[in-house]
């Protein structure tokens, strides 16, 4: 069950115990409306079993992730020039200022139609994940 309980600070917080282990979620709002509703919705989720932790995506933006991926993989890479020069142009967008929660495709399609408008060849702004047959 959700608690909301009001902080010193003014603002509200919401507890949501999972049945599962225990652990409670909790997040703090400014209205107490908006507390309430966090709080029906992620008993909803939990009560249906579709609840996800997404904590750490909140807390991560898009640049982080790539710095991660430029200091342990791209060393890797048999072109890691070629890969820094990729990840930096990703980097030197708006997207990367957001928060992994908050990356929707469509900001992902605006990134695309960004460079296409500057006139970028199809093939080098392919988004499209690379399937690969065996054979």
């Amino acid at each position: 069950m959700a608690t909301v309980t009001q902080r010193e600070s003014g603002r509200f917080q919401v507890k949501v115990r999972r049945r599962r282990d225990g652990a409670a979620v909790s997040r703090t709002f400014v209205r107490e409306a908006d507390a309430k509703a966090w709080g029906r919705k992620t008993e909803s989720e939990v009560e249906r079993s579709v609840w996800r932790d997404t904590s750490e995506a909140e807390r991560t933006t898009l640049a982080e992730c790539l710095d991660r991926y430029l200091a342990e993989y791209v060393p890797r890479k048999a072109d890691p020039a070629r890969e820094r020069s990729h990840v930096n142009a990703v980097r030197s967008r708006s997207i990367a200022k957001l928060t992994m929660a908050r990356i929707r495709g469509a900001d992902v399609a605006s990134m695309r139609d960004a460079w296409a408008s500057v006139g970028h060849a199809p093939a080098t702004i392919d988004l499209a994940p690379v399937s690969r047959t065996p054979g």
